[in-house]
């Protein structure tokens, strides 16, 4: 059945294969009838996802219904933490701490959203209220979203007494960036010298 050109070429099976002069035909399903022509329609799958049926996606309700889970994480949280403190689970120290920055991170994320969301529906609330009164309508891009997120975030640091830590952190970030990038910048120049 398998023929070589050369004794180095791959097997190659031949594309000269004589059809069946019968039609293979599947037996019919328990619940079908062929001699009646009692044929069972297959059912369509649908994703629910992307199916008109299903409704629209409401973002509020989705976000209310399953507010729950944010005491979730931050219950596994505290129990990662727990975890890591406890002596039996000393070998798997590496792996919990990998987890326990990713949930962390997974709850920061989750706030941030959050408030861009406020700030975005209390911008729109506001825009809708100056539009009854009369003033010409202004679409909100996302820059003022996030600038009005960011002045929230800093009044919500302010009242817990965290700003000048967040502020201090932010700056030594962006004096890192800068001399990162200026060292970049002589090495650049240097080369071409």
């Amino acid at each position: 059945e398998f023929k070589r050109t050369s004794k180095h070429a791959p097997k190659e099976m031949s594309a000269k294969i004589q059809v069946s002069r019968f039609k293979v035909l599947k037996p019919p399903r328990a619940d079908e009838d062929p001699e009646k022509g009692v044929f069972v329609k297959k059912p369509k799958k649908r994703d629910p996802r992307f199916d008109s049926l299903s409704g629209k996606f409401n973002k509020g309700l989705f976000e209310a219904s399953y507010q729950f889970l944010d005491s979730y994480r931050e219950q596994e949280l505290q129990e990662l933490k727990a975890a890591l403190k406890m002596p039996e689970y000393e070998s798997q120290k590496p792996q919990i701490k990998e987890l326990i920055n990713q949930k962390s991170q997974e709850l920061h994320q989750v706030k941030e959203q959050k408030r861009l969301s406020q700030v975005k529906s209390s911008l729109i609330k506001e825009e809708k209220h100056k539009v009854k009164q009369g003033k010409k309508p202004y679409f909100i891009g996302k820059k003022l979203i996030k600038e009005e997120a960011h002045k929230a975030k800093l009044q919500e640091l302010e009242a817990e007494g965290k700003l000048q830590k967040y502020l201090k952190k932010k700056r030594k970030r962006t004096e890192a960036k800068d001399s990162s990038k200026i060292r970049k910048l002589t090495k650049k120049h240097n080369s071409y010298n």
